[in-house]
């Protein structure tokens, strides 16, 4: 009788972006020019400081929240970049339509599926339209893999099984 053991190379480290490379200087550049800011416009700022609800300051709970917001769904903001360059680079699309796919849902779960190298499953087809973007052109472009619901069930060999319900189990 004979084992076999999957032996997985050593994880590389991935490499830091630009931004996270210089995280700290961001940091301290925002403080500076907050400081700044508030010595050459304190009208402005103390409009700012006296948005209040509850003792928390709203402006400072907005952008605190659109720090951690992305962390918490873990999105890709290079994936991201990446789907907006083809959309907008895109001349085939009208403006609307490029407005409509980048304001909606579908920008998010595309960048996602290409951030993790995820198969995309969508009910859409291909189909060369200007006044649509679709998710399928968008997968083809961009090299991710995706699928029809209908692939999908195949692929995962989905059994649907329909029994009746014995004259005992009526729900009573």
């Amino acid at each position: 009788m004979s084992t076999t053991e999957l032996v997985r190379p050593p994880a590389r480290k991935a490499a830091l972006g630009t931004f996270e490379r210089y995280l700290t200087l961001w940091v301290v550049v925002c403080i500076a020019a907050g400081v700044l800011l508030g010595h050459l416009v304190p009208a402005a700022f103390g409009a700012i400081a006296a948005a209040e609800l509850a003792h928390v300051n709203l402006p400072v709970a907005v952008l605190v929240w659109l720090m951690i917001v992305p962390m918490l769904l873990k999105i890709d903001l290079a994936a991201l970049g990446q789907v907006t360059q083809w959309i907008n680079d895109h001349k085939t699309y009208t403006p609307a339509a490029k407005q409509t796919f980048l304001g909606c849902s579908d920008y998010f779960v595309v960048a996602q599926a290409l951030a993790g190298r995820h198969t995309l499953i969508t009910h859409e087809k291909p189909e060369n339209s200007v006044h649509r973007v679709k998710i399928p052109s968008v997968c083809v472009a961009l090299k991710i893999k995706y699928m029809t619901c209908w692939q999908m069930l195949r692929t995962e060999r989905a059994r649907f099984v329909l029994q009746q319900l014995a004259a005992g189990r009526s729900g009573n």
